[in-house]
């Protein structure tokens, strides 16, 4: 967004006035919020916003945190990937499909292990934490294995 904000006010004014601010309150302000500015007065213009260019995937929040961790991981170490799947117009569902085959194997990898050490509802009725502690137990193993196989994959 190019032209004067709200927050610059006070330099606009420093125009009229001839009050500005210092050197430093200006580097602290543009280290603050990540951007460069060219006077030209009375208007400071935006030059250098990422924030205002980069592309916005507003649907993400529709995606589960599985499906936003790949996303993620994406965005960090494909970003061509990304680009490519925007303009195609299959980032929304390819996310929302690997965030349900991935709570899929989670659920079966849950069952799987429980089923193969023997917790069950019996275990739970006799011995709770046992029972809870095998059970963080074999999430904290299925959730590593499913981000390790799927999600940073």
């Amino acid at each position: 967004m190019l032209g004067i904000r709200l927050s610059d006010f006070k330099l606009w004014t420093g125009w009229k006035t001839g009050v500005f601010p210092s050197a430093e309150e200006n580097r602290q302000r543009d280290f603050c919020v990540n951007r460069t500015f060219l006077f030209f007065p009375p208007l400071w213009y935006n030059v250098l916003a990422k924030e205002d260019f980069a592309m916005k995937d507003e649907f993400i929040t529709c995606v589960g945190v599985l499906g936003q961790r790949h996303y993620n991981y994406l965005k960090k170490h494909f970003p061509t990937v990304i680009n490519v799947m925007r303009m195609n117009g299959t980032l929304e569902q390819y996310l929302k499909d690997i965030d349900k085959d991935a709570q899929d194997m989670f659920d079966k990898l849950t069952k799987q292990l429980a089923d193969s050490e023997g917790i069950n509802e019996e275990l739970k009725s006799a011995n709770e934490i046992e029972w809870i502690r095998s059970m963080n137990s074999i999430r904290n193993r299925a959730e590593e294995i499913v981000l390790s196989e799927m999600i940073y994959n």
